[in-house]
């Protein structure tokens, strides 16, 4: 790990070791519910998740810019994070809360590439 200043030096911000961390309390878990039935017959109801969460609490802030839509996307997605802990800090230890919510699968498209010899806004200094 890198000393403090070094990291100031280098523009980086501090990363702090799993030990220095505060445990996370507040998770929101992706998954569904699984009926079965037990061994008595009777039917019971189990929720499968994604192997991994995300820890609420360490969700940053959006950075904000200059155009007033993408600040008002920021402040909505700051908004529901901040909605998800303050229900997260209503619940008791051990306790969850299922309720509906839209999850979004997405393929991130690939890059489009130009070459210099493609690109019709290529100028070259007349010098």
């Amino acid at each position: 790990m890198l000393s403090p200043k070094l990291n100031i030096a280098l523009n980086r911000k501090s990363t702090k070791t799993a030990e220095d961390r505060e445990p996370e309390k507040f998770w929101l878990n992706i998954g569904e519910f699984a009926e079965y039935q037990n061994e008595d017959g009777e039917t019971e109801r189990q929720f499968i998740s994604l192997n991994y969460g995300i820890p609420l609490s360490s969700v940053p802030d959006m950075k904000k810019g200059n155009n007033v839509f993408w600040n008002a996307v920021c402040d909505a997605k700051d908004g529901l994070r901040d909605q998800l802990l303050e229900l997260a800090q209503g619940l008791q230890p051990g306790e969850t809360i299922e309720f509906p919510i839209t999850i979004q699968l997405r393929h991130v498209g690939e890059r489009p590439e130009i070459t210099p010899d493609e690109n019709p806004m290529r100028v070259k200094l007349r010098v």
